[in-house]
């Protein structure tokens, strides 16, 4: 019927910060902002999308990106520190650490990002753009 409980040993959803499932929806909608170039939008999408699922890095990793597109460098940072905790080997998060320190005319640090990001992916292409401007800044 309508009341019926859970199956035993199943709860009702997953405990919060666990919901895959529904990270993965709220991380698409956010995506599909970007898209739009809607980024404040996104960015409340990729928030959402880490309280209901935290360990998914790519939500970190997008949610930096519009941080970046609100010149919030601190904020975007952050969320990449906190992504890469979750995995060290992302190299998308490499590659935003790299931009921001380009954003900061840091070329040298740049150069130090997208060479970890390339560790871990040597085909990554943000990574390999960004090191080539990097080398030319420096």
């Amino acid at each position: 019927g309508k009341n019926a409980s859970p199956p035993e040993g199943k709860s009702a959803s997953p405990p919060e910060g666990e919901n895959e499932a529904q990270g993965k929806i709220l991380k698409d909608e956010g995506n599909a902002l970007v898209k739009a170039g809607k980024y404040p939008a996104a960015r409340a999408k990729y928030t959402a999308s880490i309280a209901a699922f935290k360990s998914d890095p790519a939500a970190y990793s997008n949610r930096a990106l519009c941080a970046f597109k609100a010149g919030e460098m601190d904020k975007a940072i952050s969320d990449c520190l906190d992504g890469l905790i979750i995995d060290p080997a992302f190299p998308r998060l490499h590659e935003r650490m790299g931009d921001i320190a380009m954003h900061r005319g840091r070329a040298i640090e740049a150069q130090k990002h997208f060479r970890q990001g390339l560790v871990h992916d040597p085909h990554h292409k943000g990574c390999t753009l960004g090191l080539r401007d990097a080398l030319k800044k420096q």
